[in-house]
């Protein structure tokens, strides 16, 4: 089990831009391998089972080519006003239509070439991870969603700070937030989220991918509503983004095991 989480977690060492910090990615897999079944894992050592080495440089070369080909519209999703994925024909390189894709192959991984599957299995970490990062998300009816705009926030609650403000980014605040503290391992991490998990594993996996989107979308349209370019964001308000990231990063972890569990047999 222990070779597994250290191939997993090796294999998210690149990201998109504004994406969680590497050690976020590690933690989330991490954890993720925790509720594997025994059949899951197998599989997993077969196809991820490589050098370390040969990992990290096939995942660098697999995202600077998506970002060619692709720009990095497939870290994104773009949903309705409903929050429902948008119809594939009108979004062939986002991120639902991409995990849609590799979980095909995953799921008749038999029948497919072993490194096929493998980056399948690569490709479907990253994304469901992209997925959780509420900055991915663009809306329809929600067009400051579509960019990385800037509002402002106090730079503290009360006293002198509280008249001062500070320009943030929407992308980059999810970015930070999600990278605190900067000093977390991903095994660290992992462990700071097994503890927040407290028994919500069920919870957070009821249903299935599009519930998940749904889930996603709703909590990102109420951050939207309250961040728009060049409004003021209370300080407290602010603050609690980073509960919110840290509650994301726990749901990813639990749902790629879900998924992984459900296709990998």
């Amino acid at each position: 089990m222990k070779k597994i989480i250290i191939l997993l977690a090796l294999v998210l060492t690149t990201s998109a831009s504004y994406a969680w910090h590497n050690n976020c990615h590690e933690g989330i897999v991490i954890l993720a391998v925790e509720h594997l079944n025994p059949e899951a894992k197998s599989a997993l050592e077969k196809y991820l089972g490589q050098s370390y080495n040969d990992d990290i440089k096939y995942l660098y070369k697999l995202e600077k080519a998506g970002k060619a080909k692709h720009g990095e519209e497939i870290h994104y999703l773009h949903l309705a006003k409903n929050f429902k994925p948008k119809a594939k024909k009108n979004n062939p390189n986002d991120a639902y239509n991409a995990i849609n894709k590799q979980l095909e192959v995953i799921k008749a991984h038999s029948q497919h070439p072993k490194q096929k599957v493998t980056e399948a299995l690569r490709t479907l970490i990253d994304l469901v991870c992209d997925i959780h990062d509420l900055a991915h998300y663009r809306i329809k009816g929600y067009p400051h969603s579509y960019e990385n705009f800037i509002y402002l926030v106090p730079r503290s609650e009360s006293g002198k700070g509280a008249k001062k403000m500070s320009k943030a980014k929407w992308a980059t605040t999810w970015s930070h937030f999600g990278n605190y503290p900067a000093g977390f391992s991903g095994a660290y991490r992992a462990y700071d989220m097994k503890l927040c998990l407290d028994g919500r594993f069920a919870e957070f996996t009821k249903g299935g991918l599009v519930d998940w989107i749904v889930d996603n979308g709703t909590i990102a349209a109420s951050y939207l509503d309250k961040c728009m370019p060049d409004s003021v964001v209370p300080y407290m308000e602010h603050k609690k983004i980073e509960d919110v990231n840290y509650d994301m990063m726990i749901k990813a972890s639990c749902r790629l095991a879900k998924l992984l569990n459900e296709t990998l047999k």
